[in-house]
């Protein structure tokens, strides 16, 4: 399930308790009541996530790479040993890896 911003909330709760005082001013009733007070919860739900996202947001600390597998960490030694290199005929550029070039069919090696 998706997590839903605060921001949401905030503007939800807006136009439900602007909409609920507009209708209620135009009919000269108070039916929608409930209404206004559940754009006001909306409001205040949406305005504490934003408050706690941010504070959360700070205090995070870097993730640290300490539970990194060995078979990745042999994923990322051969990637980093890649040198790119040119073909001769076409100027296409290629991994040292490569036999042949994938845009002529020239062999590099």
């Amino acid at each position: 399930m998706a997590k839903i911003p605060g921001i949401v909330f905030v503007a939800a709760g807006i136009a439900i308790a602007w909409f609920s005082r507009y209708v209620d001013a135009r009919t000269e009733n108070q039916g929608l009541i409930l209404f206004f007070y559940a754009g006001i919860v909306l409001i205040t739900i949406g305005v504490f996530k934003i408050i706690t996202k941010y504070i959360t947001n700070n205090k995070e600390e870097p993730k640290k790479e300490t539970n990194i597998s060995e078979e990745e960490k042999k994923i990322r030694e051969t990637i980093e040993k890649r040198k790119i290199i040119t073909c001769n005929t076409c100027g296409t550029r290629h991994y040292s890896t490569s036999n042949y070039c994938h845009m002529c069919g020239t062999k590099l090696k």
